[in-house]
């Protein structure tokens, strides 16, 4: 069982789906923690629609309040520019042994992974573990042996979604972690409001 696991992500918003990997994590005991990673400047990623990285990370900390199990790091944040998880990595190794913890990607991740910054140090020198494979993908699409593969029965939501529904002022109870929904809106007012201009 590793220390901890790194679970990162924009996190635009956190959400119940992913709490519920990081509580899969622990059960299954592939790790004692669940680190929280949020990014400042994602690579492959850009979105109008993102909420600041400080926002992002306070909706983390309501979210996990009550989870002793979970953390947050600022490791991931935007004062350290465009960010590879090459650098990530780094970081990290500067404060514990690669062999401490395992990083959490996602089957597309896996299957997309030599696009990646240095994929091959990656996969060398770092722990990975792949939670959940599509069910609608074929066997003709194979990752690498030396990713683990975790089955984590599928939980339906998608950031994208809550962000049409936040869009639509409709309501995200139930997909949210509850003590995560008032601070979201407020945050989410400002955001729209600054993306119209």
């Amino acid at each position: 069982m590793f220390e901890f696991a790194i679970l990162g992500g924009a996190f635009n918003p956190i959400h119940n789906g992913h709490l519920y990997i990081a509580d899969e994590i622990i059960s299954k005991n592939i790790a004692q923690k669940v680190v929280f990673m949020p990014n400042g400047n994602h690579p492959l990623k850009t979105t109008s629609l993102l909420l600041p990285f400080k926002e992002r990370f306070h909706l983390i900390e309501l979210a996990i309040m009550n989870k002793p199990n979970f953390a947050v790091s600022d490791l991931d944040s935007p004062q350290y520019g465009i960010n590879y998880t090459y650098n990530l990595i780094q970081r990290i190794s500067k404060n514990y042994s690669l062999q401490q913890f395992t990083f959490l990607i996602g089957y597309d991740n896996a299957l997309n992974f030599l696009q990646w910054y240095k994929p091959e140090w990656l996969l060398n020198n770092v722990h990975f573990t792949v939670v959940n494979r599509n069910s609608d993908n074929s066997e003709a699409n194979v990752i690498d042996q030396r990713f683990k593969l975790v089955e984590i029965k599928p939980y339906d939501i998608s950031s994208s979604e809550i962000r049409d529904k936040l869009q639509r002022d409709q309501d995200v109870t139930g997909l949210v972690p509850k003590q995560t929904i008032d601070q979201l809106m407020i945050y989410w007012k400002k955001l729209k409001l600054s993306s119209h201009h």
